[in-house]
């Protein structure tokens, strides 16, 4: 049985007949195929699934998707990702909101952003501008690690208000 982007395994490893996703991911952006790069469990226990896909099962969707915990698609979410991202990563926070790491497409730029928990931009966030981010973590005190590979001559510039450039590994406040 073919499985397009995203099973649930039991303990023991057999698939979880449960967890239901249809027909899965689709993309047709620039003649790709779809890929999951990303997959986060929220507190409530409804999935993130994240990557470069513009359909789950059927429904038009935007690089980023909730599901419900059966594998169906959360209505809910109103996702405020753009199109033509790559959503590299996700990671709830403990307020709830969700943050995220998406790459346009074609681009060396990275953007760090910050969803409510209903999938909403929110707000009261910004972000320096970012060279190729590869990764994030949230740190317990709510600060955040950002790192970035160097790219065609950025060599992993964070460049920040007032052209403070940091480079490589930088943290900064949420």
């Amino acid at each position: 049985q073919t499985h397009k982007g995203l099973v649930r395994l039991n303990q023991n490893g057999s698939i979880d007949t449960s967890f239901h996703i249809g027909s899965g991911f689709l993309s047709t952006i620039f003649g790709s195929d779809y890929h999951v790069n990303s997959i986060s469990v929220q507190y409530d226990n409804k999935i993130l699934v994240g990557g470069n896909f513009i359909n789950y099962n059927g429904t038009n969707v935007n690089q980023l998707v909730r599901l419900n915990t059966n594998g169906s698609l959360d209505t809910t979410f109103s996702n405020s990702i753009t199109s033509y991202f790559n959503v590299q990563k996700t990671v709830q926070q403990p307020n709830g909101k969700i943050m995220v790491l998406v790459l346009p497409t074609n681009s060396t730029f990275s953007d760090l952003s910050i969803l409510n928990s209903d999938g909403t931009l929110a707000m009261d966030f910004s972000t320096p501008t970012i060279y190729n981010a590869s990764n994030f973590g949230i740190q317990t005190d709510g600060k955040v690690i950002v790192t970035s590979a160097g790219y065609q001559g950025n060599e992993g510039q964070f460049n920040w208000p007032y052209n403070n450039i940091t480079q490589g590994v930088t943290r900064f406040d949420n």
